[in-house]
């Protein structure tokens, strides 16, 4: 699992913060975008 949570800090530090927009996107759709990605 260690592999996993490294993938998945890496693409949280590679990716800029969202911008604010009128419809925030739930987490669990902004998780299953990073893994598709």
């Amino acid at each position: 699992m260690d592999a996993m949570s490294s993938y998945m800090a890496s693409i949280q530090q590679q990716q800029p913060p969202p911008p604010p927009s009128p419809n925030p996107v739930p987490e669990m759709d902004k998780q299953c975008v990073n893994d598709v990605i």
